[in-house]
């Protein structure tokens, strides 16, 4: 993320991929209660958080995880209230 004068820009994102054997690839969730949390970050402190339900998921089910960093920003649409 990136400072601005209005508050924080997102410029990079982080993602953990689990990856099947035929190396298709998805975005895991962590099941936290009721709600599926995507394994996605756009900053360090949550990306720490959720190394630990990478890991998880990795042994629960067998799967390679891999943590990606995804880069350059372009808006597609702009929904507006």
């Amino acid at each position: 993320m990136t400072s601005t004068s209005s508050g924080f820009r997102v410029t990079e994102i982080y993602a953990y991929l689990a990856v099947g054997d035929d190396n298709d690839e998805g975005v895991p969730v962590a099941h936290i209660g009721d709600v599926a949390v995507p394994l996605v970050a756009a900053n360090g402190a949550r990306l720490e958080d959720m190394r630990e339900w990478a890991q998880q998921f990795a042994t629960q089910y067998g799967q390679r995880v891999v943590l990606s960093r995804f880069t350059g920003r372009t808006d597609v649409e702009v929904l507006e209230p």
